[in-house]
């Protein structure tokens, strides 16, 4: 991923990928990629396939226009809002170039902090029960511990938010993924980890949440790899809440920084797990799955 800063906000994006033998490759949720059949020598003539996804349209961040080197066979929008592209490509030397244009800038929190459960079809999938945010008993009871009974849904939202900053230990790269995998007493992972606990605590209290996966600007020039959670917000809008940066502040008033706002600029390329890749891979390729995409047919 490289980036050129135009002006007023307005960022040029460049994804490049190169399969490699026998792997997936994915980064930032923005590019995912299956190669050759296992049994197929690399050469000229291999190729891969090639799922990729455009940045998400929401607060902070606007799509305004794209291409890629290679024109995709099968363009759709999965039950998460993300529009995913499919393509083959036959030059595995020059690979995938896509190149975004987006406008980004802050957010701040809504004025107005509002958050109820919904029934809108939205609403709904940011309270599933899912593979890797599965809600087990012991989720549905420390989210009840955490967060408690009589106060509002605001201060159990920062609740569970300033809980999981404290008390998860980040570690990578993480072996096995999944909310059901981890020690609860003793938390560890990366940041996709922190977010993906966050996000099942919430929807195990009925608040709509859901995992975020992306690029941080660093000082304008560099954009690096990232995954956060935003919830959704009575009127319809998702907000940020990124526990693993506020880890590592020192105070409350730091950390919260992180809790409903975008205090850097950034951009999601994906929203949720377990994001469908249509067609199917097919049984002779091999892939390296991570957990951000699942196969299926369609």
């Amino acid at each position: 991923m490289s980036l050129v800063y135009k002006r007023s906000g307005l960022f040029l994006f460049t994804c490049k990928i190169r399969p490699g033998a026998r792997r997936a490759a994915s980064g930032g949720g923005a590019i995912s990629a299956v190669n050759h059949p296992k049994n197929q020598v690399r050469s000229r003539r291999a190729l891969a396939r090639v799922w990729w996804v455009d940045p998400a349209v929401g607060l902070g961040q606007q799509l305004l226009c794209s291409d890629s080197s290679v024109a995709p066979v099968r363009s759709y929008v999965d039950g998460q809002a993300n529009h995913i592209h499919y393509a083959v490509v036959r030059n595995l030397l020059a690979g995938l170039i896509v190149n975004y244009k987006l406008r980004l800038s802050q957010v701040s929190p809504p004025g107005v902090l509002a958050f109820k459960r919904g029934n809108d079809p939205e609403a709904r999938r940011g309270l599933r029960d899912e593979q890797f945010l599965r809600r087990s008993r012991a989720i549905l009871e420390l989210a009840r511990r955490v967060a408690g009974s009589r106060v509002s849904r605001v201060d159990q939202l920062r609740r569970i938010f300033r809980y999981v900053a404290s008390v998860f230990s980040y570690r990578s790269p993480v072996r096995e993924r999944g909310v059901e995998r981890l020690d609860l007493k003793n938390p560890k992972g990366d940041c996709g980890e922190m977010s993906a606990l966050f996000v099942t605590l919430c929807r195990a209290l009925g608040i709509p949440a859901r995992p975020e996966t992306g690029f941080v600007l660093v000082n304008g020039m560099h954009a690096k790899e990232h995954a956060w959670a935003s919830v959704r917000h009575a009127s319809g809008s998702w907000y940020d809440v990124d526990t693993q940066y506020a880890s590592l502040e020192r105070s409350a008033v730091g950390a919260d920084r992180y809790f409903l706002r975008r205090p850097d600029l950034r951009v999601s390329f994906s929203r949720g797990y377990n994001l469908p890749l249509r067609p199917a891979v097919p049984a002779a390729y091999d892939l390296t799955a991570s957990h951000r995409v699942r196969s299926e047919e369609r």
